[in-house]
C-alpha cells in the first residue's frame, strides 16, 4: 500500500507558517481544499462585526475548515 503525506504551507499575513498534514490526499487536492477554505473563511470573515479581529478570525476559520476536511494543523 502506497501512503503519501501532503504537506501544504502557506504564509499568513503577518503570521508564521501553517502546516497543514493529510496522508491521503495528493498536492493538488491539498491545494484545492486550501482555496476553497480561504474563500470561505473569506465570506465568512466580511459578515464579523467591524471590531473583531478579521485577520485572526479568518485565520481560525481557515484552520478549522482544514480539520473538517481531514487534514492536521499545525
Amino acid at each position: 500500500m502506497l501512503c503519501i503525506v501532503v504537506i501544504v504551507t502557506t504564509s499568513a499575513v503577518s503570521c508564521g507558517n501553517v502546516t497543514v498534514t493529510n496522508d491521503l490526499v495528493g498536492n493538488d487536492q491539498a491545494q484545492k481544499d486550501y482555496s476553497e477554505c480561504q474563500y470561505m473563511a473569506t465570506i465568512a470573515a466580511a459578515r464579523l462585526d467591524p471590531e473583531a479581529d478579521a485577520i485572526a478570525e479568518k485565520e481560525h476559520l481557515v484552520d478549522e475548515c482544514m480539520q473538517k476536511k481531514g487534514y492536521i494543523v499545525k
